[in-house]
């Protein structure tokens, strides 16, 4: 029978990205996060987000991943959802130490 992989397992012990054209959209993404805040375009920022984060389920993970997590929680936060906040922070910050410790 085939254990089941809950979402801390799943984020403690991430696959690494490895194709070269998803890693440079991933490196590609904070930029734009740049020039959203800047703009003031909160539609963007939170598309961003949602891009780095379906990159990361499909591809697998990047330097950049937790940090896109870690910010969707910021947003979920803001929006007045702060157990979903906490999961997702909690879900970035896994992934950030995975990633780090690779």
């Amino acid at each position: 029978r085939k254990a089941k992989k809950t979402p801390k397992t799943f984020f403690e012990t991430p696959r690494a990205m490895t194709d070269p054209t998803q890693k440079a959209i991933m490196g590609f993404l904070p930029r734009l996060h740049i020039t959203s805040v800047c703009t003031l375009n909160v539609q963007l920022i939170v598309f961003s987000f949602c891009h780095q984060i379906e990159l990361t389920l499909k591809y697998g993970a990047h330097a950049f991943s937790g940090s896109a997590y870690v910010f969707m929680g910021i947003v979920a936060a803001t929006l007045g959802d702060y157990a979903t906040g906490s999961h997702f922070a909690e879900m970035g910050f896994l992934l950030q130490q995975s990633v780090a410790s690779k």
